[in-house]
């Protein structure tokens, strides 16, 4: 969401205190930040958003459950979290921009929590004094996909596009310590296909995902999607979102111990399995074409 682009009502003259600044309120209130651990798990598409002022995106269902169990069992001292502020948005009758499509990542609201989230857990290993105070956050950027995009109806989706372009002489043991923690969940996985969480300059410019924005501020950075079968697996089935808990964790252990991993040619060993996308139904996936008229009447229906 832009800082420049918050649209709310002219203030009252009942209420203006409240409304003093409703910008500033806005940007204050409308995203949610919990925890203050290394593990930190985005959700963007809780909420439907705007791409562009052109095109709608849908909320993605059972992402906020998600997020919000995996903070239980992961607690506030190992994981942070940092989704939008629902409650907020729904009472304000607000349609914020999608933040893995900002344009211009220096008005981007969610970049710069990130760096507050950045600068507080720094602040907080340096006076802990702990051993694993050069260890860095563990990203995850959690989204939701179709079933259709695959045969199968469970499957996930690994982006690792923005690691890959700025660590890439670690990007090999890094892809085979993901691959390596994802392959216990026993379901479908896949790299980069049909997302890989980084910005490009095809559609139709270039953009900033949250994970690319993420390996800016010098995080491990990904983009998880998750299909709608395995997603409401996880949110209600509690054997299913606990593998998925202690898959994170390895995952966290894993890529902050880079330097005692076994050597390149002996990681490689953990391969993924190729699986074709269903190209006729790629259109109809996530985004449909949103009229900005049409949103402006929209906007003020409950």
């Amino acid at each position: 969401m832009n800082k420049s682009n918050i649209k709310n009502k002219k203030p009252t003259t009942k209420n203006k205190t409240a409304t003093k600044n409703p910008t500033k309120d806005i940007i204050e209130n409308i995203i949610t930040v919990k925890g203050h651990g290394p593990i930190l798990i985005t959700g963007s598409h809780t909420v439907t958003t705007i791409r562009r002022s052109e095109e709608i995106h849908t909320n993605e269902q059972y992402i906020s459950k998600i997020i919000n169990e995996l903070y239980k069992l992961l607690g506030p001292k190992k994981c942070t979290i940092m989704t939008w502020n629902n409650d907020f948005i729904e009472k304000n009758r607000i349609y914020p921009e999608d933040p893995n499509h900002i344009l211009n990542i220096d008005d981007s609201i969610w970049y710069s929590k990130l760096k507050e989230i950045k600068d507080k857990l720094n602040k907080e290993s340096n006076k802990s004094n702990k051993s694993n105070t050069n260890n860095k956050i563990f990203h995850i950027d959690l989204h939701g996909m179709t079933d259709d995009w695959f045969k199968h109806d469970k499957h996930i989706c690994i982006g690792t596009h923005s690691i890959k372009s700025f660590y890439p002489k670690r990007y090999k043991l890094i892809k085979a310590i993901l691959i390596k923690n994802f392959n216990t969940l026993n379901v479908p996985i896949t790299l980069n296909n049909p997302f890989n969480g980084h910005s490009t300059k095809k559609y139709p410019c270039k953009f900033y995902t949250l994970s690319h924005k993420g390996v800016l501020l010098g995080f491990f950075s990904i983009q998880l999607e998750i299909s709608f079968s395995l997603r409401k697996n996880i949110a209600y089935n509690k054997s299913c979102l606990k593998k998925f808990k202690n898959v994170i964790e390895e995952c966290y252990k894993n890529l902050n111990s880079l330097q005692k991993t076994e050597p390149p040619h002996k990681i490689q060993k953990h391969k993924i399995q190729k699986h074709k996308i269903q190209k006729h139904k790629i259109q109809k996936h996530k985004t449909q074409k949103y009229k900005t008229q049409k949103h402006k009447t929209q906007k003020h229906k409950t």
